[in-house]
């Protein structure tokens, strides 16, 4: 998201040319299901819990944007050339082996090093966070559920699920829980909100559950411990 704010058009080849190149094979080699990432930014400043219905028309950020048009440009191919897509929207995924640019990853690092991590919104905004294993779990449930989606006029066509974990949690709490089990206290620099973030997540997951049986469960106390335990043994 922050990338996207000072390179947007990186995001405009990679998430319009890139997924209409994807778009393109998937008609050309008659795919018959295309599961493509989407994200829970597309929901920008709504009422919580965000759940599928809810809009998602006015995202805040480039790379939002780009998302949203990949869930429409999907939707279009799927009705046009009759292939089913799944455009997952997902809540900040984190744990071992994860984006170096992720502002967990970031404070990590930067609380090993013993450098100061600047904290946005004096860290009072909320995110939901879904870990690695979860997230890894439900896609293949996906993937290999042989399911059709078929709309009221029996077209198989395009759907969107939320994959989160249905759970808040503080930024500043994040960084008490890297301090915990990385055993470093951090030096903070609190400013104030960036522009274009949003300021609170959550994920309402009740179609995943009722549509595939399944859910993120990992809670957050569980999934740092098992990341801060990869890093230390990662960048020993």
């Amino acid at each position: 998201m922050r990338y996207s704010i000072a390179n947007p058009r990186t995001y405009l080849k990679s998430n319009i040319i890139g997924f209409f190149n994807i778009l393109e094979l998937s008609r050309i080699y008659k795919i018959k299901h295309l599961v493509y990432a989407s994200t829970g930014s597309v929901y920008g400043e709504n009422q919580l819990p965000f759940s599928e219905k809810t809009n998602s028309d006015k995202p805040l950020q480039f790379y939002s944007a780009t998302k949203k048009s990949n869930e429409v440009m999907a939707y279009a191919y799927s009705n046009l050339y009759k292939f089913k897509t799944s455009g997952l929207r997902f809540f900040t995924v984190y744990g071992p082996w994860g984006r170096p640019d992720m502002a967990y990853f970031k404070f990590a690092k930067l609380i090993k090093e013993k450098k100061r991590i600047i904290i946005h919104n004096n860290g009072n905004h909320k995110r939901d966070l879904t870990y690695i294993d979860d997230v890894v779990k439900i896609i293949k449930k996906i993937v290999f559920t042989n399911k059709n989606y078929i709309n009221k006029n029996n077209v198989v066509n395009s759907k969107i699920l939320n994959i989160g974990n249905s759970k808040q949690i503080k930024l500043i709490q994040i960084i008490h829980f890297l301090e915990k089990y990385l055993k470093i206290k951090a030096k903070k620099k609190f400013i104030a909100k960036q522009p274009g973030e949003i300021l609170n997540t959550l994920s309402d997951c009740k179609k995943l559950k009722k549509e595939f049986k399944i859910k993120a469960s990992t809670s957050f106390n569980a999934g740092v411990k098992k990341f801060a335990d990869w890093f230390f043994n990662y960048y020993i």
